[in-house]
């Protein structure tokens, strides 16, 4: 049996679920609030209705607590032993807004949380090894679907399924294609299979459209939803947050602020108590906000308590601002009682950063916050944003009412996250953002981050970072490499590896003015672009390296006076494609066994020195191509016919040998189907977009 360890390799699970280290201590709702709704959604899970699959889709707009109602059935059905899954998205996470690392984590979770699911899922992985990479409807038959109609007698009744904050999936067609699969397996679940979906979102007309095509008969075939099949298995119910009554809501956070300020008694007065009631004007993330504000652990004296109170009471309110319970209309801006208190949060922070001399630093530092792929520990991010030590982490400290920011003395320094993406938003809005002190600017803010990602590498990249020695040896057989990637390739460093990419594409830098990101870039490209792909390769990620460069090379065509930097970009693409299956597995092969073989091109003139060190372990005298093969694929002979997956992802090819082949776009083998005794006028089929067969003029297959 394949340990849950491995299984991890091979599905690379995104830190989704509802506990998870990466959603930063998050909890749900306080006791005593929420009663009718999560009632509701328990009802909903436990009822005896039939329906092999029940979608529940709870919306509501920012700041209305869908993700601590979610968490709260996620920790309440995980205590009953009925929670088969969870993934909590977040746009401050890569991982976690990526909608294809969705169906892969939660079925790296049944087999942890359902018995007997692992064995048919390590099945379904070493019959097709990459099935976590494939489209959505593949992962989910794969995956999910055939492991559980496999296990179906020995599961949970009913097993919940929760998804939640779906709207910050990062590609917004594929939260709507996560919810129509799902819908369409419903009539191939087995029929003792109670299959519960609980989704949290924001209301979006794609996702309105989705979940109306679930409930038709006939279902929907469209361009904006795709096909959903009419389904009588499915029950979809339907419920939002921001139609409860407001004197329910009201009340609900009356009892969270006065449980959560029970200890500030009596500095804080139940007058006072009352007037924050006021102030959260029906938002949650407003209480939960000014909870924070008031609970400042680095200056938790009376004194202090009592301005911040009197800070928060004497702000005046917007004029224009909604009148104390009463509702957004179609005429008021719906975040502006949250705007407010996050302007008048800066303003006292700004106060804070004058008095440590960091007004300039830290805009700096919050625009790295705002908008970096993944969190990195303070202490991380010194060193790249060139600081002093501890800049940072000073920076940030009076903004723990909005982010959750560690002392400066861990052991083992946590990330930095934002406690909700409203204040992302705010930030990179101006519309919302008036005040330029704290406005982000994203393409500016990602071309400052992709020149300090490039300028860090430029200075720490080697070849041969984790001391592996020029010897012939796979990946997999280096003693202690995950240790010796920990050691040597620290969080910042593999954060520029892996995330730099896309910062240069987030750039724009067709229209970014200052030569200097790309001056950096070109330098990086004739100096460090091999030490990448060795990193790259050991850290199990070449595979994401093509699609980035392609993106990178397509915003490098429109920038004049480059030299060679576009074309040496394009030569590592087809580097890395031709070579992709050895240098996966061996990163020594970059320089040992592949380089030696590239033409007398802008790669290998970059690189050249490479060979005359007196490690390199083979030289081409004679017979070297000066440029690239036109063909993409080295064929084992003939090629008898072609096929393409329909979203271009694999490539099939029936040969004159008799053999079907099947490569991915980005150059690695993934099977090989031989059979002598077909006959050779046969053709490739790869319909499905994942199996490759040959079909032959005698009716075989």
């Amino acid at each position: 049996m394949m340990p849950i360890s491995l299984l991890e390799q091979r599905l690379k699970p995104a830190p989704a679920r509802y506990d998870s280290f990466a959603r930063g201590g998050a909890s749900g709702c306080h006791e005593r609030t929420r009663v009718g709704i999560l009632q509701t959604l328990r009802d909903w899970i436990f009822s005896p209705d039939e329906a092999r699959l029940q979608i529940f889709w709870l919306k509501g707009q920012a700041g209305t607590g869908k993700s601590a109602i979610a968490h709260t059935i996620s920790e309440d059905c995980a205590a009953k032993g009925n929670l088969g899954a969870s993934f909590f998205f977040s746009q401050d996470q890569a991982d976690r807004m990526d909608g294809l690392r969705v169906f892969p984590t939660i079925a790296y979770q049944l087999a942890d949380s359902i018995h007997g699911f692992r064995a048919p899922l390590v099945k379904a992985l070493r019959d097709d090894r990459e099935t976590y990479r494939s489209d959505l409807s593949t992962q989910l038959q794969e995956l999910i679907l055939i492991p559980l109609r496999i296990v179906i007698d020995s599961t949970p009744s009913p097993i919940v399924i929760v998804l939640d904050a779906l709207n910050e999936c990062e590609d917004s067609s594929h939260a709507t294609d996560i919810v129509k699969h799902l819908a369409n397996i419903a009539s191939k679940l087995p029929n003792k299979c109670r299959l519960r979906v609980l989704i949290t979102s924001r209301p979006g007309p794609d996702l309105e459209a989705t979940m109306h095509a679930i409930t038709s008969d006939k279902g929907v075939n469209s361009r904006s939803v795709g096909k959903v099949e009419g389904n009588s298995a499915v029950n979809l119910q339907v419920a939002s947050l921001d139609d409860i009554q407001p004197p329910i809501i009201k009340e609900d956070i009356r009892t969270y602020l006065k449980a959560s300020l029970q200890s500030k008694m009596p500095i804080v007065t139940d007058i006072e108590r009352e007037q924050l009631l006021e102030i959260a004007q029906g938002l949650f993330i407003i209480a939960s906000t000014i909870v924070r504000f008031l609970n400042d652990s680095h200056s938790p004296n009376t004194e202090d308590l009592k301005d911040r109170v009197t800070f928060l009471l004497s702000t005046p309110r917007a004029a224009g601002a909604p009148k104390p319970g009463a509702r957004a209309t179609s005429g008021t801006v719906p975040f502006s009682p949250l705007d407010l208190l996050y302007s008048d949060i800066l303003q006292k922070v700004l106060s804070r950063w004058r008095e440590k001399h960091l007004e300039k630093a830290a805009p700096e530092v919050i625009g790295a916050m705002v908008l970096l792929f993944n969190p990195l520990p303070a202490q991380s991010l010194d060193a790249p944003l060139q600081l002093a030590p501890n800049t940072v982490i000073n920076a940030l400290q009076p903004l723990y009412s909005v982010a959750s920011v560690p002392s400066s003395d861990e052991t083992n320094p946590t990330p930095l996250r934002l406690i909700h993406p409203s204040f992302s938003n705010f930030l990179t809005t101006p519309s919302r953002c008036t005040d330029a002190s704290f406005l982000v600017n994203p393409t500016f803010q990602h071309a400052r981050i992709a020149l300090l990602c490039l300028d860090h590498m430029s200075e720490t990249l080697s070849r041969d970072m984790c001391g592996i020695g020029s010897l012939p040896i796979l990946n997999s057989d280096v003693t202690d490499l995950h240790h010796r990637l920990q050691v040597r390739i620290p969080p910042h460093l593999r954060y520029a590896c892996f995330y730099r990419p896309l910062h240069l594409i987030r750039a724009k830098l067709s229209g970014y003015a200052d030569r200097e990101l790309v001056d950096a870039f070109g330098k990086f490209v004739r100096t460090k672009l091999l030490c990448w792909l060795e990193v790259m390769s050991l850290l199990d990620q070449l595979d994401t390296v093509v699609p980035l460069l392609q993106m990178i090379g397509r915003g490098l065509k429109s920038v004049n006076g480059l030299s060679e930097t576009p074309e040496v970009v394009q030569d590592v693409q087809q580097f890395v494609t031709r070579f992709f299956n050895p240098i996966s597995e061996s990163a020594v092969d970059i320089y040992s066994s592949t380089l030696p073989l590239t033409p007398q091109y802008h790669l290998y003139n970059q690189y050249q020195f490479e060979l005359t060190q007196p490690n390199a372990s083979a030289v081409v005298r004679f017979g070297r191509e000066t440029n690239w093969s036109q063909t993409g694929l080295q064929p084992r002979s003939s090629v008898m016919s072609v096929a393409f997956s329909p979203t271009g992802a694999y490539i099939a090819a029936v040969f004159s040998d008799e053999s079907v082949q099947l490569w991915a776009h980005i150059g690695l083998a993934l099977a090989t189907l031989v059979d002598p005794s077909a006959p050779s006028r046969s053709k490739a089929n790869l319909s499905d977009g994942h199996h490759p067969s040959a079909h032959s003029d005698r009716k075989t297959v």
